[in-house]
């Protein structure tokens, strides 16, 4: 594994208040033209202490994505332990609930990925070329903590080809038998999981869903521009006239 020293301010901006996620091309120095996109590489202060494990693209403006502030391996086990812990989070607040966003990127430290969970079918974005490479491991970690009907990928998003990977859309293990139907707040939805916008669902606004509720209980709302009508996802008995 490549290291990568940082100067003094970089490496103070990774390390502070729990630290930035991201290093920038122009913070690093020059790499080899032939370098690996989305090859692991260690992160060191000037002084060569350790300070994170992270993955870097030199095609991409943010070159470098830390995934760990350990030295650690990067394995099928860190990605099972990883996707487990962001699933056990989620369930805190989404006790009962089969559909729900499961790892969204940074915000569960897996820089790169988004996993959506719709019942017995689960999506998967891979946004980056470092995650790209992990794409066994991740699909193994999803198998044994899900046992999905069928895993699909949405890497249909534009920044895949900045970062030099396809832009494509598929179901990469099990069968898809749409129409997939699922539950939020009382409601149902058919979702399409291979052309429906984003993943098929807006399921990182589950929490606005539910403040939406307690708004407009009671009251007359005009409802717009909300996809598949999301922005009434609230219980029968408490849903305003439309």
């Amino acid at each position: 594994m490549e290291s990568f020293r940082l100067n003094k301010t970089v490496a103070t901006r990774v390390i502070q208040g729990g630290g930035h996620p991201w290093i920038y091309r122009n913070e690093l120095p020059k790499l080899p033209l032939d370098f690996p996109p989305g090859e692991l590489v260690e992160l060191v202060d000037p002084k060569g202490r350790f300070i994170a494990i992270g993955y870097c693209n030199p095609k991409s403006v943010i070159s470098v994505r830390i995934l760990s502030r350990e030295r650690e391996k990067i394995d099928g086990d860190f990605f099972l332990r990883k996707i487990a812990g962001a699933d056990a989070y989620r369930k805190r607040f989404y006790a009962g609930e089969e559909s729900y966003r499961v790892v969204y990127s940074e915000a569960d430290l897996l820089p790169g990925l988004i996993v959506d969970r719709y019942g017995s079918d689960i999506v998967i974005q891979l946004l980056t070329a470092g995650m790209e490479r992990h794409t066994e491991s991740i699909l193994a970690a999803i198998e044994s903590l899900f046992s999905p009907q069928a895993i699909v990928a949405r890497n249909d998003i534009p920044s895949r080809a900045l970062e030099g990977l396809p832009v494509e859309r598929k179901v990469l293990s099990g069968k898809l038998e749409p129409p997939v139907v699922i539950l939020k707040n009382g409601l149902a939805f058919e979702i399409d999981l291979l052309e429906g916008q984003k993943t098929g669902f807006f399921l990182d606004q589950s929490e606005n869903y539910l403040q939406l509720e307690g708004l407009v209980a009671g009251g007359e709302v005009l409802d717009t521009f909300c996809y598949t009508g999301g922005g009434r996802c609230m219980r029968p008995d408490s849903a305003p006239k439309r």
